[in-house]
């Protein structure tokens, strides 16, 4: 199942978001995340906020497409990258935060997948022509952290906690990684770019192998602390609740 349109992804986001309700997979907390983004982008191209929308509006489509490709690759048992393989080996899992399932999702999708789809949408020189509307995403994503914020500790309490002691500083952090991730996205969708065919595919492997081992630093197989455990012992085990909450 790929998009074509940006309509197109809203919709596979749909069916991805219920399958995951019917199966109690906290894959559906990424999609959910995702798909509330997603709107908002359009939201953006419809107002004209991007110098070149059809062009963004392509951006977001390959983008999103490597997603379709990975989540619809493991529910068939077929080869997908290593780090959306990793990422979804987790989602079963119940010892993961559901943050940590959130960060495992962004990480495999921005730290891999954008440079993929940004270099495949703007091949060569062409690529720095993306940049300003590229950039223009940040903007996008930075009004939506105290959204996303508010739906996490609506069912992870300690997280809320944290949230209020920690005032403007965690939303600084936050923003801070959110900037470095797509900064260094950039930079891997201006080499990718640059390379013929057969480079690139090894590039992105190498690419992946390094994403993957940024998702084990975010997210180990096991529990590695005692506060981790009370972290997710507070929090809501209904992951249709959850996945609601985040896509609100």
């Amino acid at each position: 199942m790929r998009a074509q349109t940006i309509d197109d992804v809203i919709n596979i986001l749909d069916t991805i978001v219920a399958t995951c309700v019917d199966e109690n997979s906290r894959a559906g907390f990424f999609a959910a995340l995702y798909r509330m983004v997603t709107v908002k982008v359009k939201d953006a191209v419809n107002a004209g906020e991007f110098e070149d929308g059809d062009r963004l509006e392509q951006l977001d489509v390959n983008f999103a497409n490597r997603y379709f490709d990975a989540f619809f690759a493991r529910q068939q048992n077929k080869p997908l990258t290593l780090a959306w393989d990793y990422t979804f080996r987790l989602a079963p899992k119940p010892h993961p935060l559901i943050l940590q399932h959130l960060l495992l999702g962004t990480n495999a999708h921005i730290n891999l997948d954008l440079a993929v789809a940004a270099a495949d949408v703007a091949p060569g020189n062409a690529i720095h022509g993306l940049q300003r509307d590229f950039d223009h995403i940040n903007t996008i994503l930075a009004t939506q952290i105290d959204t996303v914020q508010n739906s996490i500790a609506a069912v992870s309490p300690l997280f809320g906690l944290i949230d209020r002691v920690g005032g403007d500083l965690d939303e600084a952090v936050t923003r801070f990684s959110i900037d470095k991730a797509r900064d260094a996205a950039w930079e891997k969708a201006v080499i990718l770019a640059g390379l013929d065919a057969a480079e690139r595919q090894r590039t992105i492997a190498f690419f992946d192998l390094r994403v993957r081992l940024l998702a084990r630093a975010l997210c180990p197989s096991y529990i590695v602390s005692s506060l981790h455990r009370q972290v997710r012992s507070a929090e809501m085990d209904d992951v249709p609740a959850v996945i609601e909450w985040l896509g609100r």
